[in-house]
C-alpha cells in the first residue's frame, strides 16, 4: 500500500472538527554507485594497507551501507571495507597476475545493488624469464677438455634491467671428479 487515509477528530466538549489526513509511503531508494569506473591501475610497489580505490555510493535515506566483493582470480590481494575503501592486503612485489576483476555489491537496509565490475590492473608486474633455446638433451664426447663450452643458453625477459643468474641442478648422481660450472655472461 502506498498511502493510508486517517480521519482526525478534535473536540473541546462543545464543538468538534473533523479532517482527513493521508500518509504517503515512499519506497526506500536503492544505493547508487557514483564513481565505479570500469578499471584502474596500481603499481606493484605500493605498500600493504594502501588504498587501491574508494567506491563512492549515495543513498537517499542515508542508510548504513554494507559492501561485499568477489574477486577473480580468487587469490585476491584486496579487501573492501564498509566505507567503500578497497585496500591492498598483501605485498604485490613479484606478482605475475596482470589484473583482478572485483565484483562489488552494496546494500542498505532494504536494497542490494550490484555486482558492478571494477578491474584493477597491476602495472610493472614482474614478467617471467623464458629460456628460448634449451634442448631436452645435449650429447658430448667422453673426456672433453675442462673448460669446454657444452651449450650456450639463451633467454628473454621483458624486464631487461633485472640481473639474471643461472644454476645447474641434476637428478642424476655425478661421480668421480666430474663437475659443472656456469659462465653467466
Amino acid at each position: 500500500t502506498s498511502s493510508y487515509a486517517f480521519d482526525i477528530d478534535c473536540s473541546d466538549g462543545f464543538a468538534s472538527d473533523k479532517e482527513e489526513f493521508t500518509v504517503y509511503l515512499v519506497k526506500n531508494a536503492a544505493p547508487v554507485f557514483v564513481n565505479l569506473q570500469n578499471s584502474t591501475t596500481i603499481s606493484t610497489t605500493v605498500l600493504v594497507g594502501t588504498t587501491a580505490f574508494t567506491v563512492l555510493v549515495t543513498d537517499a535515506e542515508g542508510d548504513d551501507l554494507t559492501f561485499t566483493m568477489t574477486c577473480i582470480p580468487v587469490s585476491c590481494p584486496f579487501t573492501i571495507f564498509n566505507s567503500g575503501e578497497i585496500q591492498i592486503n598483501t605485498d604485490l612485489t613479484g606478482h605475475t597476475t596482470v589484473g583482478y576483476d572485483l565484483e562489488i555489491t552494496v546494500a542498505d537496509s532494504k536494497n542490494t545493488v550490484g555486482p558492478s565490475l571494477l578491474t584493477i590492473t597491476l602495472a610493472d608486474i614482474n614478467d617471467p624469464v623464458v629460456l628460448t633455446n634449451l634442448p631436452s638433451a645435449v650429447t658430448i664426447t667422453e673426456n672433453v677438455a675442462v673448460g669446454t663450452s657444452v651449450f650456450d643458453v639463451s633467454y628473454s625477459d621483458v624486464d631487461v634491467l633485472q640481473a639474471h643468474t643461472f644454476a645447474i641442478t641434476s637428478s642424476s648422481p655425478i661421480s668421480g671428479t666430474g663437475y659443472f660450472t656456469i659462465d653467466s655472461d
